[in-house]
């Protein structure tokens, strides 16, 4: 990771260009080492065209850091501006797998491209403060290990260091992650030694005697022992893989800063680090040296370090790299966006730039801060390289954000994490105790230090020791990789089958999906009703809503009578849309015909009162449909043959009241009753049916359960017991006789993201099935479905 990518960049500004160009000109100067009179006779070469495997908004913060690839050549791309992992699938398709707690200090984005700042405002950039993801590894097990500089408030003065700052451990096949090791911050005076001429402070404090945080960037797994870089103070540390106190490594005076250059004492030092052949390699950044460290082992089989020296001198800031099996090493040459390659016997060469090598797409080498080889046979001669296409030099635009891709002609040196001899358990399954074996922690203590995102007056009640194994079975778009409003697809409701197939309502898409137990993924209704992103727009605006309204096209579905029936709830942007209703689906045709409609009556919508009329909730019982209509707090009720209008059935206060968010949301016929969430009161209230069941209204209510702030759609367990997806913060559980539910699932440790509906399997009523749909109104950003092992037993019907 180059740290200039933030601070330095204003104070690249302030000193002008003649500050950057000085420094390049004393790098290049420097004597390289002597070259081989031998010629090297296995020379780097390229044997494909560069293609671009997914491109990045960096309008939006996307800006790749660092590249890992697990077992099955999946690649992992660090976002170090937004904290999160970005999984690309060997067909292109990306998602987030998480994102970590980074902090809240991060400024927006400026929706305009980024022009260059005034002398009185270097600001005008609109960049982040100071919170960074930095480099990935990958060990056998297929965990992915990640440093992290969480936010620190009142950067570049912080009173004090943010403790999410350190390595987080990530399991790749469910999402879950954990904080294995908290940087530490031991008292190392002040920097003054940094450009103490050339800059202007003024903008920015005395930035000579700030107390800079550790900053680990690179990272590297060997044995049982996770590596780290650190790129301010050079030195490396280690902790071991399952958490613990990290401690000093090693430490040389090859790592340090070069006292001659005019340089920001934020600019990078140690960066990107490579175990090969019983030695690490360590980039050097602000020196632009590869450093090579000797290893030995103890009489406890933990690493030692040697002797470290001078393996390359690549004259240029060098970021992350990789290593081939002939010994040559490939590197990002973030400065000048170029990819070098390094050989045995200290020479080096550029062997790509943006200049020679356009991709078809049109984009090109840009400011790359990792590269890596594939992993599966097919593609070790792939060479893979993270472009951060960070502004730093006029005219300050963002540039080509990607992953690129590009044959080579040879293999990587090895298998990423495959290092050690040693081989380390791989069960994700359930122990002897029922519960899942992760083994990440999270602090000392081993109990997770994030706060619930629970926005009642007291804290939820927390047990995330109350499920077995948890597996994200799909993701889909990232929001935020999508055009704004109509190409994104939510899923917000889930129903299960007889034979556990899944099917998911996907907000907005305007279609149903089928999981199967084998994993494929199926379309088997598409095409349901929408509106045109124009007319949504035209709708919203007229009506002075501040962002323009989506089509909620299917929000909910649930199951007539039989599995082959399937009733489907869609809200349109427009109010007055006839189409806006309930829909009933032939799944074996994909056929549909709207049964009823919403009503529209004066004194609701958003022209009157501001607030949209949305139906919500759907649930089918004994001929009749039941809707909730969350802002207005109602249930309605009609005959699901169509044979007549909708009528209001309940506005009791339990429903209507909501203090926060919305009201009536999920419902659930259960034992002879209706069962509806208000999720802004956070409770489950039952209501009596009336006579004969019938659309009339209801003839009573009370509160059932206090589940908590945030409940949508729920399901039943045989004992009563209930699960209730939570769009604020996962998956909650109460048990009959408790106050309040239990957060049994959390957004900060499975990466829960706006989670909307829970339903039990009906062949395995011990998994439940989870949709989160990461809708952009709540922040999400990682639309799933999971399937998670609970020791109750699903409720038959």
């Amino acid at each position: 990771m180059k740290l200039s990518k933030i601070l330095p960049l204003f104070l690249s500004i302030c000193c002008g260009p003649v500050f950057m160009t000085e420094a390049r000109e004393r790098l290049a100067a420097k004597k390289s080492l002597p070259k081989s009179s031998k010629k090297d006779s296995s020379k780097a070469s390229l044997v494909g065209d560069l293609e671009t495997v997914r491109n990045f908004d960096f309008q939006q913060g996307y800006a790749p850091e660092s590249v890992v690839f697990d077992s099955q050549d999946n690649a992992y791309v660090s976002m170090a501006l937004h904290g999160e992992v970005i999984k690309v699938t060997g067909d292109g398709s990306m998602f987030t797998l998480a994102r970590l707690p980074m902090g809240d200090c991060m400024r927006p984005f400026s929706p305009t491209p980024f022009q260059p700042p005034s002398s009185q405002n270097p600001f005008d950039l609109q960049l982040p403060l100071p919170a960074l993801m930095f480099g990935m590894a990958m060990d056998e097990d297929d965990f992915l290990y990640v440093s992290m500089l969480a936010c620190n408030e009142g950067m570049p003065n912080p009173p004090d260091p943010n403790v999410n700052s350190g390595l987080w451990k990530i399991d790749t096949a469910t999402g879950y992650f954990s904080q294995i090791a908290v940087q530490p911050y031991p008292d190392r005076g002040t920097r003054d030694e940094c450009c103490p001429n050339a800059c202007d402070y003024q903008a920015f404090g005395d930035m000579r005697n700030l107390t800079f945080p550790e900053i680990w960037n690179g990272v590297e797994i060997v044995g049982d022992y996770a590596y780290m870089t650190n790129s301010l103070y050079g030195d490396i540390w280690r902790v071991h893989k399952d958490g613990g106190e990290a401690e000093l490594f090693f430490a040389d005076p090859i790592f340090a800063r070069p006292p001659d250059m005019d340089i920001p004492c934020t600019d990078a030092g140690l960066n990107g680090i490579e175990y090969v052949d019983g030695a690490f390699l360590v980039a050097n950044t602000v020196k632009g040296e590869l450093i090579k460290i000797d290893l030995t082992t103890n009489e406890n089989g933990d690493l030692e370090a040697v002797a470290a020296s001078l393996y390359v001198d690549f004259e240029h800031k060098i970021d992350e790299f990789a290593v081939d099996i002939e010994g040559r090493v490939w590197v990002a040459d973030f400065d000048t966006s170029k990819v070098l390659v390094g050989y045995t016997d200290g020479s080096y060469e550029t062997i790509l730039t943006a200049n020679e090598m356009n991709t078809t797409e049109g984009g090109t080498v840009d400011r790359p801060t990792s590269i890596a080889f594939g992993r599966t046979a097919e593609n070790k001669r792939t060479l893979y390289i993270a472009n951060s296409a960070f502004p730093l030099l006029p005219p300050f635009l963002p540039g080509y954000s990607a992953l690129l891709s590009i044959e080579v002609n040879t293999e990587g040196y090895k298998e990423k994490g495959n290092q050690s001899g040693k081989k380390s358990s791989k069960d994700r399954k359930l122990g002897k105790d029922g519960k899942s074996s992760k083994d990440g922690k999270s602090s000392k203590d081993g109990k997770s230090s994030k706060g619930s995102n629970q926005k009642k007056g007291k804290k939820a009640n927390t047990d995330t020791n109350a499920v077995g194994l948890v597996e994200h079975l799909a993701y889909f778009s990232n929001p935020a990789f999508d055009p704004m409003g109509f190409t994104r697809k939510y899923p917000t409701s889930v129903v299960v089958d007889s034979q556990d197939n899944i099917y998911m309502a996907m907000n907005t898409g305007r279609e149903i999906l089928k999981w199967s137990q084998d994993g494929t993924l199926t379309t088997v209704v598409e095409n349901l009703p929408g509106s045109s992103p124009e007319d949504c727009e035209a709708f919203s605006v007229s009506n002075g809503f501040p962002f323009t309204l989506p089509n909620t096209s299917p929000t909910a579905i649930t199951f007539g009578d039989d599995e082959n029936i399937m009733y489907a709830l869609v809200n349109l942007c427009i109010e007055e849309d006839e189409r806006n209703g309930v829909y009933k689906i032939d799944l074996s045709t994909g056929s549909f015909e709207i049964v009823t409609g919403i009503p529209r009556f004066d004194g609701k919508g958003i022209s009157a009162t501001g607030d949209p009329d949305i139906w919500n909730g759907l649930d089918y019982h004994n001929g009749n449909i039941y809707v909730t209509n969350s802002f207005y707090g109602e249930v309605w009720c009609a005959p699901a043959d169509g044979s007549d209008v909708a009528t209001l059935w309940s506005a009791d206060p339990l429903v209507n009241l909501y203090p926060t968010i919305e009201g009536a949301n999920g419902i659930l016929y259960h034992d002879g009753a209706i069962y509806v969430s208000n999720s802004g009161t956070g409770n489950v209230v039952k209501l009596g049916l009336p006579e004969g069941d019938g659309c009339g209204a209801a003839v009573s209510a009370v509160v059932h359960a206090d589940i908590g702030v945030g409940c949508d759609e729920f399901a039943f367990a045989e004992d009563g017991t209930i699960f209730c997806g939570n769009i604020l913060n996962g998956v909650y559980r109460w048990k009959e006789g408790e106050g309040q539910g239990t957060l049994i699932l959390d957004r900060d440790n499975y990466f829960f993201d706006v989670t909307n509906s829970v339903a039990f399997g009906k062949a395995d009523k011990n998994q439940i099935y989870i949709v989160n749909s990461g809708i952009f109104l709540f922040n999400g950003i990682a639309p799933s479905l999971v399937r998670v092992q609970v020791a109750e037993t699903g409720y038959s019907y």
